[in-house]
């Protein structure tokens, strides 16, 4: 078996990542077995722990944890092959955006929605609409 260098990534308004190796027959195995891991972990919200032929580089710990931020509308998360020195070499699983597409817009009219009939009530005091 072959060992690999992975990099489990997600990016929203800022960034988290942590690094693995990963002995696996081959580079794809090795990223799908990392992405199912980090996706257990995140679904949990909590640490989950790694197989046996899986390292975190940057710890002794035997789990994978989750990456945060977690909450934000627009985000990318992936997994990318990296060298010895920690460089990025190349995505193994392109980056996929979490939300679905219109999720943006559809956040943003019900934050205008709920603005708008804030803003029509009368004033309490004066009795005036603020628009």
């Amino acid at each position: 078996m072959a060992r690999f260098r992975l990099r489990s990534w997600q990016e929203q308004t800022l960034y988290d990542s942590r690094d693995y190796e990963i002995d696996a027959g081959t580079l794809e195995e090795a990223a799908e077995l990392l992405d199912e891991l980090q996706e257990q972990a995140q679904e949990i919200a909590g640490p989950v722990e790694l197989p046996l032929n899986v390292w975190c580089i940057n710890s002794t710990g035997r789990e994978m944890w989750v990456l945060d931020p977690d909450e934000i509308v627009d985000s990318e998360r992936g997994i990318a092959e990296i060298g010895t020195d920690g460089r990025k070499l190349r995505d193994v699983l392109p980056a996929a955006a979490s939300p679905p597409d219109g999720a943006l817009a559809t956040a943003l009219a019900e934050f205008i929605r709920d603005i708008e009939a804030l803003a029509s009530r009368p004033c309490a005091k004066t009795g005036r609409i603020w628009w």
